[in-house]
């Protein structure tokens, strides 16, 4: 196996890992901090696929654009002018 292969593996071990100690008590305090509040006031507190999807989208495409609008206008520039004023 080459050394890419190995890093790439190594690394995709690495993100699971830290996706499974960190991400997943996030999102259970997450959910246990938006239902806390409804249940203590008597509120009833829905969380459709509806809105999963909306949430989801919504910072999908605020990610697409605050990520493509600067680097597409950075694409733009002569890269001595750029590096010029870094």
């Amino acid at each position: 196996m080459s050394v890419h292969r190995i890093r790439s593996i190594l690394t995709l071990k690495g993100k699971l890992k830290h996706m499974l100690k960190l991400e997943w008590p996030l999102g259970i305090l997450t959910l246990a901090s938006a239902y806390g509040p409804s249940v203590a006031a008597g509120w009833p507190t829905i969380i459709t696929s509806r809105s999963i999807l909306l949430a989801v989208s919504l910072s999908m495409a605020a990610g697409l654009f605050f990520g493509l609008y600067p680097a597409n206008g950075t694409a733009r520039l002569n890269p001595i002018a750029a590096l010029r004023y870094e």
